[in-house]
């Protein structure tokens, strides 16, 4: 076990001013770790003879370290603090502040969660398998599918039959599905509700299954038989670095940055995809449960029952590493503070400011733990594409209109 901290500290003092103490100015950094010793080199010697002088030497042919992956975690920050300049209000006397001393540096949230997490292992599943095509999901499904394809082939014979005999109107309400009922009169919407559900529920993924039903079988076919397998996952956030309570300066822009790696070494051939699905049959049953679809859209949990069964399914030692990155830099005016103590302007310091953290975790593990799924809020759950689907849906299966449909969902979100 090896534990450590380096600092390389080039900052000074300034001098001090009627209202503040001298302030750090310069670069800073530093860095701390805890981890496994690395392994010794493997130094291999081979016995060789001069063809000169025919005689034999040893000499040193092949050096090599051998990495075993390893427990790490690291902490590493970094500074550049000028020195700037600026007033109280519009009043003297001047002020001073420096990013290390006196920059107020804000609260910040890690944007990783257990759903990228999910991901990472889903994306996993795709490396080793060669796509992400579920052979018992899709063999469940084929009944909805041939009554997908069975219905639109009857439309489109149906409109054919129409259009020979002239009829253009009646061969374009039979291709829209659109219907006319003999007391509600003509339903418009229901037609279109229709054909978005056909399309989002019906078409994409029908056309999706068969893109990776045949990368699925020609990686079976083709792709070598591999032992280390790696795969990446980024999550983004940017940082609100203004302060409605606190007068004086601050960064001016930030973002938080966390990248997800695992890496896969198995020592076994995994588990085919379809005798993984035989053997965690809740991935069907999930799938075949109506409107199941729309749970996942707040909460994943058909992607952490498969991330369940892709854990199960491989042996071998599994790697970790989550690295998590902070950055601040620019300047800017706090907005809190009274007139007489926010700060109105500022003199442009010589130099950027920023402030830099970054942390590393490093874990090793024989087995693939899978965490809960998170909720998604209400943000990603209520995107344009869902709330489009969700009105096509209630359109389809209620007696509303669309415009009705929307006034009952509001009315619902506001608790009326």
């Amino acid at each position: 076990m090896t534990t450590g901290n380096k600092t390389l500290d080039s900052t000074s003092l300034s001098g001090s001013t009627a209202l503040d103490s001298p302030q750090r100015v310069g670069l800073k950094w530093s860095k701390n770790w805890t981890g496994d010793n690395e392994p010794p080199v493997v130094k291999v010697y081979a016995w060789v003879r001069n063809p000169v002088t025919n005689k034999w030497y040893r000499k040193r042919v092949l050096s090599k370290r051998r990495r075993d992956p390893h427990a790490y975690t690291c902490n590493v920050q970094s500074w550049s603090s000028p020195l700037t300049q600026y007033k109280d209000g519009f009043f003297p006397p001047l002020r001073q502040a420096s990013p290390i001393t006196a920059y107020y540096v804000p609260p910040a949230s890690d944007p990783w969660t257990s759903n990228h997490y999910l991901d990472l292992v889903s994306k996993l599943r795709e490396k080793i398998y060669g796509s992400g095509f579920e052979p018992g999901v899709f063999i469940a499904e084929l009944g909805q599918t041939f009554g997908l394809v069975g219905e639109a082939a009857a439309r489109l014979a149906a409109s054919a039959a129409y259009l020979q005999k002239g009829n253009i109107r009646e061969a374009s309400r039979v291709i829209t599905s659109y219907s006319r009922h003999p007391t509600r009169g003509a339903r418009a919407d229901r037609a279109l509700a229709k054909t978005v559900l056909e399309v989002q529920y019906g078409w994409r993924p029908l056309m999706q299954d068969m893109k990776d039903g045949a990368e699925y079988i020609a990686h079976q076919l083709h792709a070598p038989l591999e032992q280390k397998y790696r795969v990446t996952r980024v999550a983004t956030t940017s940082v609100e670095t203004d302060s409605a309570t606190r007068a004086g300066l601050g960064f001016a822009s930030g973002v938080y940055e966390t990248k997800g790696q695992l890496i896969a070494y198995l020592s076994e051939p995994p588990v085919t995809a379809a005798l993984q699905t035989i053997l965690h049959p809740e991935i069907i049953i999930w799938e075949k449960i109506p409107f199941s679809f729309v749970g996942d859209w707040a909460l994943p949990i058909g992607s952490y029952l498969t991330a369940r069964a892709t854990a199960s399914a491989l042996t071998g030692k599994f790697v970790y590493t989550l690295t998590r990155r902070f950055f601040l830099s620019g300047t800017r005016a706090l907005s809190g503070g009274s007139s007489y103590t926010k700060a109105q302007y500022y003199l442009s310091p010589p130099y950027d400011a920023y402030r830099r953290e970054t942390w590393v975790a490093r874990t090793v593990s024989t087995s693939l733990g899978i965490p809960l799924p998170d909720f998604k809020g209400l943000g990603k759950t209520f995107s344009m594409e869902h709330c489009l689907n969700a009105v096509s849906l209630l359109t389809s299966v209620g007696k509303k209109n669309p415009d009705d449909t929307i006034r009952g969902a509001l009315k619902w979100l506001r608790g009326g």
